[in-house]
């Protein structure tokens, strides 16, 4: 398992090393990647089912007071 922002990871997610995709994200970020189309849908999944980068930010903020 990986860990990120506190979540376990799988190694794998959708055929892809999840360690892979983490590096895209991160060049991403800081400017660009030359991932192709399916590691980058693959990557936005990933952060998406695991509440991790921007969605686990946008899902902090629209939590209620008593979640």
């Amino acid at each position: 398992m990986i860990k990120c922002e506190g979540k376990e990871l799988p190694e794998m997610f959708e055929g892809y090393k999840t360690s892979d995709l983490l590096k895209t994200w991160e060049e991403i970020k800081t400017g660009g990647t030359k991932a192709p189309k399916g590691q980058i849908e693959a990557m936005g999944n990933l952060l998406a089912d695991h509440k991790l980068g921007i969605y686990g930010a946008y899902n902090n903020k629209t939590k209620s007071p008593k979640e």
